[in-house]
């Protein structure tokens, strides 16, 4: 029997819209998806077996909490920036990873622009996208970049202003 994928995610869906598995023990929603009525097909495709596809459902968020996959973690500065000591000049972007709790701020010259917890990150791959935004004023900055070992490239946008190009180098 084939199953569209579209399915599998609906029930992963339903387990977290129902809260199961997602502050406790993930035993419940890969308990709860075993017993739904689905044909065996829906969970054993592509080679996996029913409690196999339950328990990976359940955990699929802890594959993204290692520092390993947590590739833009730390600081970057602006690399053509002339800097001083403490790497300052340019724009700056500290991004900090606990887990799947992810802050940072971004800076230039020094000046910290916006310094509370992220209002949005992603990362696909070695794409990063990433919002910030300063309280009180209503400013956004968009940032979007690509990672490449140490260098990253930017495009950054304001509410009003494109930044435009920015190359980073970690520090």
């Amino acid at each position: 029997m084939s199953v569209h994928p579209s399915s599998r995610l609906f029930a992963v869906a339903v387990c977290f819209a129902l809260g199961i598995g997602l502050a406790g023990p993930v035993r419940p929603c890969s308990t709860f998806m075993l017993a739904l009525p689905l044909p065996d097909g829906f969970f054993t495709a592509g080679g996996l077996s029913r409690r196999e596809f339950c328990e990976r459902a359940a955990t699929h968020w802890h594959a993204g909490e290692g520092p390993e996959v947590q590739r833009f973690a730390g600081r970057w500065v602006q690399a053509d920036a002339p800097a001083d000591k403490d790497g300052d000049g340019g724009w700056s972007l500290e991004l900090a990873a606990d887990g799947n709790r992810v802050s940072g701020t971004i800076s230039k010259g020094g000046t910290s622009i916006h310094g509370v917890a992220l209002d949005h990150l992603r990362v696909i791959g070695s794409e990063l996208a990433c919002t910030f935004r300063r309280d009180g004023r209503g400013d956004i900055f968009e940032l979007r970049a690509t990672i490449e070992d140490t260098r990253m490239t930017a495009h950054l946008l304001g509410t009003e202003d494109d930044f435009g190009t920015i190359a980073f180098r970690r520090h």
